[in-house]
């Protein structure tokens, strides 16, 4: 099986006289540049906290570089050459396209850094040269990579279809346009359940409380274009307008939703769109959608409302339901026919 969502591994500490240093990494092809990026930002993790060293697995965004990354800081003993405690950090890194697998499976990954993390400190203690950091770095891709393969055949459905969106060797090479998309609005206006009306629960679906995120990944064929949705269902409480903007990233297209039963949702739109394109400094493909079209006797948002508000946004609207799934499945075809569109423009 072919896995292209690791693009590397770099092993970073601090160095009392120059700072931040990658001591070693994979592949051999990864650029000063790149490293020197990733080991003062990854160092930063560790030490922004004070004295405190993060536990567990952190996510961090690389903007400049258009990749993420899973951050395991730790802490080296006292070598021969100083007497303090210092820093270290793993960070494998991955680029925008698979960060639904790493989002949802953050905490699955543990096990393995905390075994490198070891691995590490021991090497420190014994004085290793680079060639070992850099043998214990394959042993953790190697373990990454078992579990990678642990989790596709757990996604993998009856029909075949994935989140990881890995090629069938049997099959004829097809391009696939990826995109990210997010899906924004109110609190309980219906977006995680449109969102499991469209993937039709293929997908198990992970909402990480903590950071108030929810990805899900999908497949559609549209004649002859392939078309492979990460979809980032975006909290809208309060509470989390701080990591939102965060989570807009790298985004390629955008489903504003409200609840044609509450129009306070619908003032919410103007908000919505506003956020994310200050966010992003620039359009982005998407559409308004009214949601709970099925309440007909309930609605309360009329179109001599609606028309006036989408107009402002430059974006088109459908009338959603997620229980029937009216227009659901229409929604993100025609949002995929539009950025494929640009895309080929």
């Amino acid at each position: 099986m072919k896995h292209e969502l690791v693009y590397g591994i770099v092993f970073s500490k601090h160095d009392e006289k120059i700072g931040p240093i990658a001591v070693s990494w994979i592949p051999a092809e990864i650029d000063e540049e790149t490293r020197n990026q990733v080991s003062t930002k990854s160092m930063n993790l560790c030490t922004g906290g004070g004295d405190s060293i993060p536990k567990g697995i952190e996510l961090i965004t690389f903007p400049a570089l258009e990749l993420k990354g899973l951050i395991k800081c730790f802490s080296l003993d006292p070598s021969g050459a100083t007497d303090k405690v210092g820093n270290a950090t793993i960070t494998l890194l991955f680029s925008d396209a698979n960060d639904a697998v790493f989002y949802k499976y953050i905490n699955t990954f543990n096990p393995e850094f905390d075994e490198a993390a070891k691995h590490f400190q021991a090497l420190h203690g014994k004085g290793a040269s680079e060639k070992d950091y850099t043998s214990e770095i394959e042993n953790l891709l190697s373990r990454v990579m078992n579990v990678l393969e642990d989790l596709y055949k757990a996604e993998m459905p009856a029909g075949g279809k994935t989140a990881f969106a890995m090629a069938d060797e049997t099959m004829p090479a097809k391009h696939v346009y990826r995109y990210k998309i997010v899906v924004i609005g109110d609190p309980e206006v219906g977006k995680t359940s449109m969102i499991l009306r469209f993937t039709e629960n293929v997908f198990r679906k992970t909402y990480i409380m903590s950071i108030g995120v929810n990805v899900t990944t999908k497949i559609i064929e549209i004649g002859d274009l392939q078309v492979e949705f990460v979809v980032w269902d975006v909290a809208g409480q309060s509470k989390f307008d701080l990591a939102r903007r965060a989570f807009y990233e790298g985004a390629s297209g955008q489903l504003i939703v409200f609840d044609l039963t509450r129009p306070q949702t619908f003032d919410s739109v103007a908000k919505w769109h506003r956020d994310i394109k200050i966010s992003l400094k620039k359009n982005i493909p998407g559409f308004v959608i009214g949601n709970k079209a099925d309440l007909t006797s309930r609605i309360a948002v009329t179109k001599d409302d609606i028309d006036p508000c989408v107009a402002s946004t430059g974006l088109d609207y459908l009338e959603t339901s997620a229980l029937t799934g009216k227009n659901v499945q229409a929604a993100f075809i025609k949002l995929a026919l539009q950025l494929v569109a640009a895309t080929k423009k």
